[in-house]
């Protein structure tokens, strides 16, 4: 069940229908989805993968 709001604040909690996130969270990127978003999205993943050395499937 989605939300009517979604707020940064609910980030993680879940809704009525799941199970909250228990656990840390490092970031939250937004990317605007539109004309540029493959490489937009390409670039955060990228961004995410070298800031915690892991690798993105």
């Amino acid at each position: 069940m989605p939300w009517s709001n979604f707020y940064v604040q609910l980030i993680g909690q879940g809704n009525a229908n799941t199970v909250p996130f228990n656990g840390q969270m490092g970031d939250v990127l937004g990317v605007t989805l539109g004309a540029g978003s493959p490489a937009a999205i390409s670039a955060a993943r990228t961004y995410l993968a070298d800031k915690y050395g892991i690798s993105l499937p």
